[in-house]
């Protein structure tokens, strides 16, 4: 069955996002224009990748699906190299995409998408600091993801308080520790800075990311989604959040500073996700599909009973390929 083959720690696996993505992909294509005018506003790096969709009409589909399966990948290494889980397994790489394709915009790379490959790369370098003599260099590269990130989503670049209360958890105190991050972050802002004013590019207009609101197109949330929400969705949550609780309470230190400051990280991805959502009246996926796939994967690792967390990870599919395909 499907949980059960991502519950074991076989990458051979891991090939079946090459079948389940795809299929996952909007049929009804009225993510386009609003991701397309996300990306032309703002930073430039997401203006980069919106000029690049426009080439061809192949290339919007190869960028969510490269960026859905890579980033479903990455979740899978960061969450287990982090010991995230009390064994390993590959259930966020499977979730990943379920909770992308559960939203209204679906797998279209919005700016937040773009720039989720840098902010976990960021959290594996920052947590990758327990237990380690040095610390500045990991620190140092957490910060400049974290500005590469904010190049395309500016919103990312106050993910530098994860940095700082992982800091916290993880090592005694170094004023340092808390500068260097920080520095880390300025640098590719100001250099994306220079070589615009260099090249005569359009100016960064990072406030355009936090203000006003974008018209779209795309599906909104029908009575199937209200109904998926009461009958799985929260009571997964809700399972998972349980599991997580009684696995960092019989977890040594190391381990329990790495979970705190994945709490740390949720928490602040989801004051991000309310702003967006307050401001604009939209709702990236990529800033909650992070941990809810994790909290998820809580929830079916240790069921209690396999057949209710097939059914769950079942009926979110087929509501998945419902919003897709016929919301």
């Amino acid at each position: 069955m499907l949980v059960r083959s991502f519950r074991q720690n076989q990458p051979a696996v891991l090939f079946l996002l090459l079948v389940l993505v795809p299929v996952l992909w909007p049929g009804v294509l009225t993510g386009e224009v609003f991701a397309l005018a996300r990306l032309r506003t703002g930073m430039p790096l997401a203006r980069m990748l919106a000029h690049m969709l426009e080439l061809a009409p192949w290339v919007p589909w190869f960028v969510g699906m490269l960026f859905t399966v890579g980033c479903a990948l990455l979740l899978d290494k960061v969450a287990s190299d982090a010991e995230l889980f009390d064994r390993r397994n590959h259930l966020p790489a499977l979730l990943f995409p379920l909770m992308m394709a559960l939203a209204p915009q679906g797998m279209w790379v919005g700016p937040a998408f773009l720039g989720l490959p840098f902010v976990l790369w960021a959290f594996a370098r920052t947590w990758s600091i327990q237990g380690r003599t040095t610390s500045l260099g990991p620190l140092f590269d957490a910060g400049l993801l974290l500005g590469m990130a904010a190049l395309c989503y500016f919103p990312y670049i106050f993910l530098v308080v994860v940095v700082w209360a992982s800091v916290a958890v993880m090592r005694p105190f170094q004023w340092r520790e808390y500068i260097v991050p920080f520095v880390g972050l300025l640098v590719p802002y100001y250099l994306a800075w220079g070589v615009s004013g260099i090249i005569d590019l359009p100016a960064m207009d990072p406030l355009r990311t936090l203000a006003g609101r974008a018209r779209s197109t795309l599906q909104h949330p029908t009575t199937l989604w209200s109904v998926l929400v009461l009958l799985v969705f929260v009571p997964l949550l809700l399972k998972g959040l349980a599991n997580y609780a009684t696995l960092y309470t019989r977890s040594i230190v190391r381990e329990k500073n790495v979970r705190s400051a994945f709490l740390a990280a949720s928490l602040a991805l989801a004051i991000l996700f309310g702003f967006e959502s307050l401001l604009n009246r939209t709702y990236p996926a990529a800033l909650l599909a992070v941990p809810l796939a994790v909290i998820g994967s809580h929830a079916v690792l240790r069921p209690g009973r396999d057949w209710l967390s097939e059914m769950a990870v079942w009926w979110l599919l087929t509501a998945a390929l419902w919003m897709r395909w016929m919301g």
